[in-house]
């Protein structure tokens, strides 16, 4: 509908999605290929997993960083400039420069700004977790698990939040990653199960 006006929640996700998946290879004792003893005990028992998440990014308000109103508060949000668009094209964006910084201006002294909230949407996640696994049996109960994990295995940059704040030198710019998401992480692991 024209002339409708939308503002997202600051916790509205517009697309999420987590697939996950284990497979054991068909290989060794009780499956078709390598059921023999030796071949079984170092090519049975192999498990492959995965875990992709993708997401669109989060809303974000942008703030002046100053008490604009005079009011005490500090929560000041600037005027958006008639004509001028705050989203860029996807083509466009960089982490320079995430969405168009001529689109805002300071408020005057004295007044609220115009600029609605959660203008802004941040960068989206994407990582995929690899693992491999391996069952060594001792026992019929007993048995040695090696495990290899790798987190965010395609080693895929996920950046953080550009700054939001006007009066910044560093405003809208993104000049971290986004935190819990690190870059590829190797973890080998030995887990006695009995």
């Amino acid at each position: 509908m024209p002339g409708t006006l939308t503002i997202s929640s600051i916790f509205d996700t517009r697309h999420r999605m987590v697939v996950s998946a284990l497979y054991e290879l068909p290989l060794g004792k009780g499956h078709t290929f390598a059921s023999g003893r030796a071949a079984s005990y170092v090519l049975g028992g192999w498990q492959l997993g995965g875990i992709l998440q993708a997401s669109s990014g989060f809303p974000l308000s942008i703030l002046t960083g100053s008490d604009r109103s005079v009011t005490g508060h500090g929560y000041d949000r600037p005027n958006a400039v008639a004509g001028q668009k705050i989203d860029l094209d996807p083509s466009d964006r960089s982490t320079a420069r995430w969405f168009n910084t001529a689109a805002i201006a300071l408020n005057p002294i004295g007044t609220y700004g115009n600029l609605g909230r959660n203008v802004v949407t941040s960068p989206g996640v994407f990582s995929v977790d690899f693992s491999t696994l391996k069952k060594f049996p001792i026992t019929e109960t007993t048995y040695l698990q090696f495990r290899f994990e790798a987190f965010n295995f395609l080693n895929h940059p996920n950046f953080g939040d550009p700054n939001t704040t006007a009066t910044s030198n560093a405003f809208g710019q993104i000049t971290s990653t986004r935190p819990g998401i690190n870059m590829r992480e190797l973890q080998f692991s030995l887990k006695l199960i009995f």
